[in-house]
């Protein structure tokens, strides 16, 4: 008897901790987190200073839809009459059972909120401490301050000049709720592994940044981009 009422209990606690809001899309839409579905597509053209290597960057410009979601909540818990030297026992497992239940219900809840958002979508884009988040262009000091970033750190592999090896890059990172680098990932439809890891250690050197926000909460954002290596031979006598 005592199982029994344990496990209606406990079923009814799962109830109560679970019984919570979902989201359903209209649509299936791609996962824009993943490096795969970077768009090779520029947001705006800019001008090409004289150098070994530009760089050009995308954006995606899907804006983040709000979920909405009805619940309702129709719980009928059984009570059970026990005995009372049943009852400390009883107690002692229920308060065991909602403490279990509550880390679970905590560890979801972190998971969820760990997800990555992509730039484009997120509420406030994360910033460079250099950035004014009060600005209105908080997009083009960004977008900047990434360029003069890859031309103070950027050195054309020798190996790659000697190979005169070129191609695009796509990058993509993700900037955590701590404003720290994260998950550097690389692809390219050439053989380019040598170019891959001068992007890698080019975003690996980028300084902490303001983290980004959605809901007013601290959220971890993914950015992407291309990065064109290209020899400039203009300028070889």
């Amino acid at each position: 008897m005592l199982k029994r009422v344990i496990l209606i209990i406990f079923c009814f606690v799962i109830q109560q901790n679970f019984s919570q809001h979902c989201s359903e899309d209209d649509k299936k839409q791609d996962d824009s987190n993943s490096i795969s579905s970077i768009k090779k597509c520029k947001l705006e053209e800019s001008e090409n200073n004289e150098g070994i290597v530009s760089t050009n960057f995308s954006l995606n410009n899907r804006f983040l839809k709000k979920r909405k979601f009805n619940a309702t909540r129709d719980l009928h818990p059984s009570i059970i009459d026990q005995k009372k030297e049943h009852h400390s026992v009883e107690n002692l497992e229920l308060a065991n059972i909602k403490k279990n239940i509550n880390s679970l219900a905590t560890s979801i809840t972190n998971t969820i909120e760990e997800k990555t958002i992509p730039f484009a979508e997120v509420d406030n884009v994360p910033l460079f401490v250099e950035c004014d988040e009060n600005s209105n262009d908080v997009y083009n000091c960004f977008n900047i301050k990434m360029q003069e970033h890859i031309s103070n750190n950027f050195t054309y592999p020798e190996e790659a000049l000697d190979r005169k090896m070129e191609g695009v890059v796509l990058v993509s990172f993700d900037i955590n709720t701590k404003g720290n680098i994260t998950n550097i990932k690389t692809i390219s439809s050439q053989n380019t592994e040598i170019l891959k890891k001068e992007a890698v250690r080019i975003v690996s050197l980028l300084p902490k940044f303001i983290p980004g926000k959605s809901n007013n909460k601290l959220v971890t954002v993914t950015y992407s981009f291309p990065m064109e290596f290209k020899i400039d031979t203009t300028n070889q006598y």
